[in-house]
């Protein structure tokens, strides 16, 4: 798996799930915040996100999820997150990283849901409220301000928690219950399934766990958090830009 040595550190999913209920907790205290001092009020749903609000909602879900993971790191294994969770970089985890996260945006955010297109006209523009939402309120330097945190912030935090901290600690709580080499792709599968549900997304959620399983992959292939973080970025960025081009 990723790490140098992970056999002498004692993952754990309980600073998992305590990143994620703080992650929770950051991100509703964030937008209290956001929505106090701007006097506005959080919007409704299918409405597109003022910009203030979704930056405060992203810096405190962040904080807890970079957090669970730079804790863990520090008080379970040497404290580099190079060292402990694969956060390292080659030349060529860039290009494979986008090529394969744009080839997953065209099966998981088109292909699969195709046949069903044609089943009901209004589904493809469903599938597209949720990123609609995120950049409905953009324009100008705000649209790339919003391309930044969803292209570059994104990727690297969910990736960092979600094939760093969570795939490590399944693999390793597993692996001590049974020992068995399957645990490997469970721990993927799983954590590519908590990924998708993290997003709230239950339409989209079927593309959000294919990203995932390849994500889990990739990482665990090569042992270095850079393929999947550029993956992910190039899965949004399709996203992004075809929202840049078409509304």
């Amino acid at each position: 798996m990723i790490g140098e040595n992970d056999a002498e550190i004692n993952w754990s999913l309980f600073d998992v799930a305590l990143g994620l209920v703080v992650a929770i907790v950051l991100e509703s205290v964030s937008l209290a915040i956001w929505a106090s001092i701007s006097g506005s009020k959080v919007a409704a749903p299918n409405t597109a996100y003022p910009f203030g609000e979704e930056a405060s909602g992203f810096f405190g879900f962040w904080v807890g999820l970079v957090g669970a993971a730079v804790l863990a790191s520090r008080f379970r294994g040497t404290g580099s997150l190079v060292k402990d969770l694969g956060l390292r970089v080659k030349l060529i985890d860039i290009p494979l990283g986008l090529s394969v996260g744009v080839v997953c945006q065209v099966v998981a955010g088109w292909l699969i849901y195709l046949p069903f297109f044609q089943l009901d006209p209004s589904l493809k523009q469903t599938l597209g409220n949720p990123a609609k939402q995120l950049t409905g309120s953009g324009h100008g330097v705000t649209f790339l301000a919003l391309a930044i945190l969803i292209c570059v912030c994104a990727p690297f935090v969910e990736e960092l928690f979600f094939r760093g901290l969570l795939l490590k600690s399944l693999n390793a709580s597993l692996k001590s219950r049974s020992g068995k080499k399957w645990t490997k792709w469970l721990s993927i599968s799983i954590s590519a399934v908590v990924f998708g549900l993290v997003h709230f997304e239950l339409l989209q959620l079927p593309g959000l766990i294919i990203l995932g399983l390849v994500l889990g992959y990739m990482v665990t292939k090569t042992g270095r958090l850079a393929t999947s973080m550029f993956a992910h970025a190039g899965f949004n960025a399709v996203t992004v830009f075809w929202l840049w081009k078409y509304h």
